[in-house]
């Protein structure tokens, strides 16, 4: 097909239906050459589990939900010296050590019975 495109001369289109065709040729072999070299997105459906979970670290995240909930209704001041953008860093900090420590202590435990 995408040679009876290309040999098609578009000095040769004598009507209106000759014109159609081929505008019409180009684009289905335009599209067809899209879907031969795209690729489709992968989207992630599902969120990253945590491994270890405890009501501590349950905790640290409604706080850091909390805090970036407050941030955002507040139109999401970018200031550093803002109060509520300290507050998402530190509890989101926070969050993320308990995590690191659970980890750490899941594995020492797992360490010992070795």
């Amino acid at each position: 097909m995408r040679k009876g495109v290309l040999m098609l001369d578009p000095n040769e289109l004598k009507d209106n239906q000759d014109i159609e065709v081929f505008a019409q040729n180009i684009m289905t072999v335009t599209k067809d050459t899209m879907k031969l070299h795209s690729t489709e997105i992968k989207h992630m459906n599902s969120k990253p589990k945590l491994k270890v979970w405890t009501q501590d670290i349950g905790n640290t995240l409604r706080d850091k939900r909390e805090a970036y909930k407050k941030w955002a209704s507040k139109c999401k001041p970018q200031d550093p010296n803002n109060q509520l953008l300290s507050n998402i860093k530190t509890t989101k900090r926070l969050f993320r050590s308990s995590i690191r420590y659970e980890q750490a202590s899941k594995q020492c435990k797992t360490v010992t019975k070795l």
